[in-house]
């Protein structure tokens, strides 16, 4: 199975992310098992994760959670044998090198994420393909950090050819009471 986490913000500002919907819905429609977990709807969702026991966990981070989303890592190395931690988003396609270096995760991604993810999880789950091989990836190989050459940005008929995002993997109960709750003034003042 794959996880992809959505960290807790600092901000308290929440909408779904469409990011991590968007890499869903391409590992969801080549059939790869997904899951998506949103720390903002369910704080203990590290325990779900370490009983789930995925082989690979994507986490997105801002430079506001990067830190928590390292923690999350390393727990998770150490509860669960085997698995395997990337990491994307804004912090990590800025300073992927310093992101990586930590020894909290295997793989960075960095840039759009859907055609690289979907390269680094054939390599892991089919045997497909190295992460030599793989465009926008950030790896550690013999001790050493490795940086593959960039894909170009998404034509429009790339774009066009990306699935719907997958809103059925999300609780949406939960998800659309917190957007409304939190897109008022008097409900941000009321929020814990």
């Amino acid at each position: 199975m794959i996880a992809l986490v959505q960290p807790r913000l600092p901000d308290r500002n929440y909408i779904p992310n469409l990011g991590l919907l968007s890499l869903a819905g391409v590992l969801e429609r080549e059939g790869y098992p997904i899951r998506i977990f949103d720390e903002n709807l369910d704080p203990n969702y590290l325990s779900e994760l370490v009983r789930l026991r995925p082989r690979l966990v994507g986490f997105t981070a801002v430079t506001a959670a990067v830190n928590r989303v390292g923690r999350a890592a390393e727990l998770l190395k150490e509860s669960v044998d085997g698995v395997l931690i990337a990491a994307g988003g804004p912090h990590v396609s800025v300073l992927p090198e310093e992101t990586l270096s930590g020894g909290r995760f295997d793989y960075c991604v960095v840039g759009e994420g859907e055609y690289p993810l979907l390269e680094l999880v054939r390599s892991i789950f089919d045997g497909q393909g190295t992460p030599e091989d793989i465009p926008n990836l950030v790896y550690r190989s013999n001790g050493r950090i490795r940086s593959n050459p960039g894909r170009p940005f998404l034509g429009p008929e790339e774009l066009d050819r990306l699935p719907f995002a997958p809103f059925h993997l999300l609780d949406l109960e939960r998800v659309f009471p917190r957007i409304t709750h939190a897109s008022t003034p008097e409900a941000r003042e009321s929020s814990p």
